[in-house]
């Protein structure tokens, strides 16, 4: 044997502190906490890799140093034996506490597929990822419960409303939703059912009586007409004559056979010119009395008469035609002759003149009588047009068309605005307004011309106390006295309609046209929360299909199928979530939003439904699209309606036909454009004509509410956007839904489309 070496001489080693050193053994492989080579060695089984090759190890090695060296072997190896046994034994109480956790995990999960969501296990056990999979499918049982719950409660809800509402649309005014639920908006829905079947009953009630009124005043004054001992006649626009009297067939010996239907030209020459003159006062509208002029009668003869007209206007405003009223003055031209030839003849006869003065006198009271009856009649429409203006039933008022100050108001101004009549009169009308809503509102007057009818809605008012409401405005330009020194001027004449109430009914209806449709939903809304069910499923299977076989699991395998399982638990948590978040009352505000977001959303609901029935989808979606000014919620509700309404019409038509639904996204003209086509069923020209109509459908009894377009049109309206279709029978449908960009994307506007906001109806 070779001559031994000291390591640390070898190496030429300064470590005072090595355990070799200080203790001079020369087999420094043994010693652990070496610092041999400046690393520190551990046990001797990881020394002894880097004392083979070493020459110090060759050179003192012998058969002592190797017993010892397999003593120390020996005594590791059983410590590693018994590290791998304790091991074993940790791995083995793991694999069978996973074992019986997810086996009652997978029970839980059988239950609740099967259609039992009314299962909750105990969330114990010594594994985390066991108590967080128990608590997973108790929460999952809870969400799934609360849903078929609610989707049995609305079912049943929705369809003694639709029962209810077929009746009333069948002439059964007196049907009324009876039923009590434990659902809020069920509740609400049948006080808003009720309340419209009931305003529609007084509403028709309140129109026969207004008709019969109508028909009694015509009577009358067609009785007035009849028994006239003037001639009366009325024109068309065409110049044709429509009506005459009595009176007229009495003194022009036409008869109604004779002339109506047709134009009748009875002017001598010699009385055109007047005559010109009078039709052109009438094309301007005004209307004249007592123009004197000539007539033919029917046998030849001419006829002095005095000649009064005026336009007739129909109850919607527009010109009709003209009433001409002719009274026969032949007797008092004659009577005047006279009365010239007796003024050359006044000395030679002087009582002629005086009968023919009391003559003149009598007609001069009659025409006095009938100047103060005129005048006695005006005063009393003044009093019946003022007392329509002071009891109106909506605020009317009397604005200055300069300064916009409140030159006279009624009594219900007074009351929904809250000032006294005294404190709206000299006000600015601006001032019950949003500042906003008031700007736009005077610009929009001062644009239109003095005879224009001007329109606006939703604009927000607000009373003496500062709460806000909406109202329609109506306006147009008429004179108005009593100005103080000014005898009359231009004044706006201004009708505020309060429609709080009615945007309130419309949001709580359209809250239960969503409700409806994730009740009509419910079937594909499980298919998609069967597939992350399956795929736990399948998971679990596995995990107790290797502890029954007893094969060991590696830590790679059990955190790839944990790992999935808890996958499948967040898509079904976030299904369920996109649920809630879908079916909550929202505010109606406006913000910027990405159309294909909601988009997406909607097809998060739909897509296993449309691939369940082999439905061929195609998304052109443009990625590069300007944002619009609208609430992504409803926007969902929209394309939801959109899509629901292709897939039901693909799906009529017979088996083995196309089964294709295209949604296509773009951008043109500063407008987001929206497609959706399918190859359905199309649509007749009727039926496209009456799509948009409130609960018009083309399908059976309970199994649509004709709400959804209805709906999506008035909401793509708010959000001033245009929706437009375009079908051919048996070859599909396309609806194109617009919007405009929006300019500034960081902007968001409690407001509707048109600028003018709605605070929280509960939509």
């Amino acid at each position: 044997m070779g001559q031994k070496l000291k390591c640390w001489k070898f190496f030429n080693c300064n470590e005072q502190e090595c355990p070799v050193q200080r203790s001079k053994e020369l087999a420094c492989w043994l010693i652990a906490g070496t610092h041999c080579r400046n690393e520190i060695q551990g046990k001797f089984l990881e020394k002894i890799e880097m004392c083979i090759g070493c020459e110090v190890f060759h050179a003192n090695i012998d058969v002592e140093a190797m017993e010892q060296t397999l003593m120390v072997v020996s005594e590791q190896f059983s410590e590693f034996n018994r590290m791998v046994q304790e091991r074993d034994r940790e791995l083995e109480s793991i694999s069978m506490e996973l074992a019986i956790g997810l086996s009652e995990v997978f029970e839980a999960l059988k239950m609740i597929s099967s259609g039992n969501p009314e299962i909750s296990i105990p969330e114990t056990s010594e594994l985390e990822l066991i108590v967080k999979l128990k608590h997973m499918v108790n929460q999952t049982a809870m969400d799934l419960a609360e849903i078929v719950h609610l989707s049995h409660e609305f079912a049943m809800g929705l369809a003694e409303h639709f029962d209810v509402l077929n009746r009333v649309s069948k002439g059964e005014l007196t049907a009324r939703v009876s039923g009590i639920s434990q659902v809020e908006l069920l509740n609400y829905l049948k006080e808003v059912t009720n309340h419209t079947i009931e305003s529609v009953s007084k509403e028709i009630t309140h129109r026969m009586l207004t008709e019969t009124a109508l028909r009694e005043s015509e009577e009358r004054y067609r009785a007035v007409l009849e028994t006239s001992p003037d001639a009366i006649m009325v024109y068309d626009m065409e110049n044709k004559c429509t009506y005459i009297n009595p009176a007229f067939t009495t003194i022009f010996g036409w008869t109604s056979e004779e002339v109506i239907g047709k134009p009748l030209n009875f002017v001598p020459k010699g009385n055109w010119p007047e005559t010109q003159l009078m039709t052109e006062k009438l094309q301007a509208g005004k209307s004249f009395s007592r123009v004197e002029s000539r007539r033919y009668t029917k046998d030849g003869s001419v006829l002095d008469v005095s000649i009064s007209a005026a336009i007739h206007v129909s109850r919607d405003g527009t010109s009709e035609g003209s009433v001409h009223i002719l009274r026969d003055i032949t007797e008092r031209k004659r009577a005047e002759e006279a009365l010239r030839k007796a003024h050359d003849e006044l000395e030679q006869r002087v009582e002629e003149r005086t009968a023919e003065l009391m003559i003149l006198n009598q007609q001069l009271k009659r025409e006095i009588d009938e100047r103060k009856w005129t005048e006695k009649e005006l005063k009393s429409s003044e009093e019946k047009y003022r007392s329509l203006f002071n009891y109106g039933p909506n605020p009317l008022f009397a604005v200055d068309v300069e300064s916009a100050n409140i030159l006279d108001a009624n009594q219900s101004a007074s009351n929904t605005y809250q000032y006294g009549r005294n404190e709206l009169i000299g006000m600015s009308f601006l001032d019950l307004f949003e500042p906003e809503d008031a700007a736009q509102l005077w610009e929009e007057l001062r644009r239109h011309d003095t005879d224009e009818y001007i329109f606006m809605t939703k604009l927000r008012g607000q009373r003496k106390n500062r709460d806000l409401f909406f109202v329609n405005v109506h306006a147009s330009v008429a004179k108005f006295q009593e100005l103080g020194n000014r005898a009359s001027a231009l004044s706006y004449i201004i009708r505020a309609v309060d429609i709080t109430r009615r945007l309130q009914l419309d949001a709580e209806l359209a809250q239960a046209s969503k409700m409806a449709k994730l009740g009509e939903m419910a079937t594909g809304i499980a298919h998609e929360l069967n597939q992350p069910l399956n795929v736990i499923r399948v998971g679990a299977d596995f995990l107790a299909r290797m502890t029954r076989r007893g094969d060991k699991i590696s830590e790679e395998q059990l955190l790839k199928v944990s790992r999935n399982m808890s996958d499948q638990v967040d898509r079904a948590a976030n299904i369920i979530n996109h649920l809630r978040e879908f079916g909550r009352r929202s505010d109606f505000k406006l913000y910027p939003v990405d159309i294909n977001e909601p988009i997406r959303d909607a097809f998060s609901m739909l897509g296993q439904q449309l691939r369940l029935r082999e439905i061929e989808v195609n998304l052109k979606l443009d990625e590069s699209l300007h944002k619009v000014l609208a609430d992504k919620n409803r926007l969902e509700q929209i394309f939801l309606n959109l899509l629901t309404n292709a897939r039901d019409a693909v799906e009529a038509k017979a088996p083995g036909t196309t089964k294709k639904l295209t949604i296509t996204t773009y951008e043109k003209s500063s407008k987001v454009v929206a497609l959706f086509s399918d190859t359905g069923l199309g649509m007749s020209k009727e039926v496209r004509e009456k799509i948009f109509e409130p609960f018009f459908t083309t399908k059976e009894v309970g199994e649509g509410t004709g709400l959804g377009l209805s709906i999506s049109y008035r909401l793509v309206k708010d959000f001033g956007g245009d929706i437009e279709v375009q079908s051919t029978a048996e070859i599909g449908t396309t609806f194109k839904v617009s919007f405009p960009v929006c300019q500034d994307e960081g902007h968001t506007n409690n407001n509707s489309s048109s600028g003018r906001g709605l605070y929280d109806l509960g939509m």
